[in-house]
């Protein structure tokens, strides 16, 4: 079920990972797939953001580790 979170931005579970998209009027205009791990960091910062403590830019995980790979469309590694 696509849920409309605010200024563009949906939600959607595909069966394996949340995907959020950005919209426009016409058509999808961006596409982030998050999966577990990927989930997991975004969560780690939120809550890092809520203590009031400063974010470490080090990754949690290496992008593309996973079963798959987590990009936006249009980014150089194309669309999985």
């Amino acid at each position: 079920m696509k849920l409309y979170l605010g200024d563009g931005v949906y939600v959607d579970f595909d069966g394996y990972a949340l995907v959020l998209t950005t919209e426009d009027g016409m058509g999808t205009t961006n596409r982030i797939v998050l999966e577990d791990e990927v989930y997991a960091g975004l969560l780690d910062y939120v809550a890092i953001l809520k203590m009031g403590a400063e974010p470490n830019s080090t990754p949690r995980a290496t992008p593309g580790a996973g079963t798959g790979s987590s990009h936006t469309k249009g980014s150089p590694e194309g669309d999985a």
